[in-house]
């Protein structure tokens, strides 16, 4: 018979309630612009990486904190942006 001590079982439990995921995307637009301020043709490179995570802490109840980062790295200073996004929802079923 194995003994577990009671905070290993906890965490145990918690990890079976907790599920991660992660993305990663990579994309390339480009767009004929009409020669603005003398680029012929817009070429960006767009970034994306995020993660969360999905914690079930009663039956039916969920909570999920997630965060997103965004890069575009455009051939036109103007567009060129980053972001970072954080959001955290909270889900019932019924």
């Amino acid at each position: 018979m194995a003994v577990v001590a009671p905070g290993l079982a906890a965490a145990s439990a918690l990890l079976r309630s907790v599920l991660a995921r992660a993305l990663q995307r990579w994309s390339i637009n480009v767009a004929p612009d009409g020669n603005v301020l003398g680029v012929e043709t817009r070429q960006d490179n767009l970034y994306e990486v995020g993660g969360g995570l999905s914690w079930e802490f009663a039956p039916s109840w969920s909570i999920n904190p997630e965060v997103l980062y965004i890069y575009d790295d455009s051939n036109i200073l103007g567009v060129n942006y980053s972001s970072t996004e954080w959001w955290v929802t909270l889900r019932g079923d019924f």
